[in-house]
């Protein structure tokens, strides 16, 4: 067992995977923040520790969801350019 959030606090990738895929509006509240000033004291280190232990990584999925969604729009194309009897 582990807690889910130490993977993903912000598990948007469920969402973008969804299928079938729907039109949507996401909002995402960043709680820790993934960078920062460095410490400059133990207090401020395990402070830190914490914003990044516990960052969203929603930014990385966004960004493998928008070269998904470019990839299928070239997909499309390319396909629509195959003659009739080759397209699926």
């Amino acid at each position: 067992y582990w807690d889910g959030g130490i993977i993903s606090n912000t598990p948007v990738e469920a969402v973008f995977d969804d299928n079938p895929r729907r039109s949507g509006l996401v909002f995402a509240v960043h709680m820790w923040r993934p960078s920062g000033p460095d410490p400059d004291s133990i207090v401020r280190v395990l402070g830190r520790q914490k914003d990044l232990q516990y960052a969203s990584r929603a930014k990385s999925h966004i960004a493998r969801q928008k070269q998904i969604h470019k990839l299928r729009h070239i997909i499309a194309e390319l396909s629509a350019r195959l003659p009739e009897d080759m397209r699926t």
